[in-house]
């Protein structure tokens, strides 16, 4: 029995046999040769990336392999969430459902012989998950009924408005006109019967969902201009009286109010 511990690569072992039998053919023989296959030692790594990590909260984030060494003709890879335990071993790994602070790393295991690891894991990954905002506007008008021609002004209901962030943008709409602009406030003299009136926002608050509102739309009540009239006349058709004589005169209107 031989023991080696400094073969190189390649390196042929055979053992040569001297007999001391007194009728043999040859007392030396060679043997077949071993020839010795070195592997070097593996040291096997591996890091890991997402394409995001800060997310709104149900957005997706990608995660896959940035670089990976030693892993061998075999490797097997196994995903482990700090909230959700194991994640299977897919790669890329795709996640829609998580958490503030979640953090996600992969094993990969090795089954190199000559390998210093057969087990190592990766860096983890943190994601920042911010909350989703529901974005909401209110108009008002500083009058409800008007003359037709009159000017009515439409302005954001602070009380029925949240979650616009610090520079939204607003754009007023008719349903008669179409667009009619994009400043806080809104004045129109030329309103008809039946024209709503509404704003649409969209906030640039992070996560706001969805990030474009419309208002409830508005309606102003017009009425009708009317030109007033009255006439007036003896009652009893006299047109011609005596000095001092009293008479009835009875006046007719129209559009004079109640």
């Amino acid at each position: 029995q031989l023991k080696l511990s400094n073969l190189v690569d390649g390196e042929k072992i055979s053992v040569e046999l001297t007999s001391n039998e007194s009728c043999v053919s040859s007392a030396k023989v060679i043997s077949n040769e071993i020839e010795i296959s070195l592997s070097n030692g593996l040291s096997p790594s591996i890091e890991i990336e997402a394409n995001k990590t800060e997310i709104c909260e149900g957005e997706e984030v990608t995660f896959s392999i940035k670089t990976e060494t030693d892993k061998g003709a075999n490797p097997t890879y196994t995903w482990t969430s700090s909230i959700q335990g194991d994640l299977g071993s897919t790669v890329p790994l795709k996640l829609n459902n998580l958490k503030d602070g979640e953090e996600i790393s992969l094993t990969l295991k090795v089954s190199e012989t000559c390998a210093t690891n057969t087990e190592v894991t990766s860096t983890k990954t943190p994601i920042k998950v911010n909350p989703t905002f529901v974005p909401l506007v209110g108009i008002k008008a500083d009058k409800s009924k008007i003359c037709a021609g009159e000017t009515v002004v439409f302005s954001i209901d602070d009380t029925k408005t949240t979650n616009q962030g610090t520079s939204p943008t607003y754009q007023w709409k008719s349903s008669v006109q179409g667009d009619l602009g994009t400043t806080n406030t809104l004045s129109l003299s030329n309103l008809i019967a039946n024209e709503e009136v509404t704003l649409e926002m969209t906030s640039n608050l992070t996560c706001a969902t969805p990030n474009k509102v419309t208002s409830i739309p508005m309606l102003i009540s017009i009425e009708t201009q009317v030109t007033p009239d009255v006439q007036i006349v003896i009652k009893g058709g006299i047109t011609s009286i005596c000095n001092e004589e009293s008479v009835e005169i009875e006046a007719t209107k129209t559009d004079g109010g109640g």
